[in-house]
């Protein structure tokens, strides 16, 4: 078993570089017994060894992380955020006892947007889904619902499609408030 910084270390070079830690010198002594072999059972027992050798599993590499990770990063005043950054499962960061936060978490929830949230946001002049997107950060569903609602309301109007849409297809409609 490798001391905690070793395991750590291993851990985070096989996130980024596995082939780095395969043994190139048992590859090429097996190549060399295989070349010398002539009994076909020993030939494929060799090039079964040869196989494993080349393959960097991170089975063991993840376990020993897990194991040693966090008492090593307290030691050494090493964040969960920077071995988040260094590409570290948060679920691996969890099973070695780190404490994740949602806010750097991937999988935190967008925060809520309402059509009131939108209509508080209309620009003036005229302007299309794309740009209440953009502007509030709510997704293509929400922002066409609270479109279709401030429509039925009379709060907004359809202004034409856009006139200048340089893309493919059908050119977005323009909204104006009323």
């Amino acid at each position: 078993m490798p001391n905690p910084e070793q395991a750590v270390r291993n851990y985070l070079t096989y996130l980024t570089n596995p082939s780095s830690l395969r043994d190139d010198a048992l590859i090429t002594k097996l190549q060399t017994q295989i070349a010398n072999t002539t009994d076909p059972i020993d030939k494929a027992k060799a090039i079964s060894a040869r196989q494993r050798a080349e393959t960097v599993d991170g089975t063991t590499y993840r376990q020993d992380f897990i194991t040693n990770a966090k008492p090593f990063a307290e030691a050494n005043n090493i964040t969960t955020e920077a071995l988040t950054e260094l590409g570290v499962p948060n679920e691996d960061l969890r099973a070695a006892g780190f404490t994740i936060s949602r806010k750097n978490s991937p999988g935190s929830r967008a925060k809520r947007v309402t059509t009131d949230t939108i209509a508080a946001q209309l620009p003036s002049g005229a302007f299309t889904s794309r740009d209440l997107e953009t502007a509030t950060g709510a997704s293509t569903g929400t922002v066409r619902r609270a479109l279709s609602q401030l429509l039925a309301g009379k709060k907004i109007t359809e202004a034409g499609v856009d006139p200048k849409y340089p893309g493919r297809g059908r050119a977005p409609m323009r909204y104006t408030t009323t």
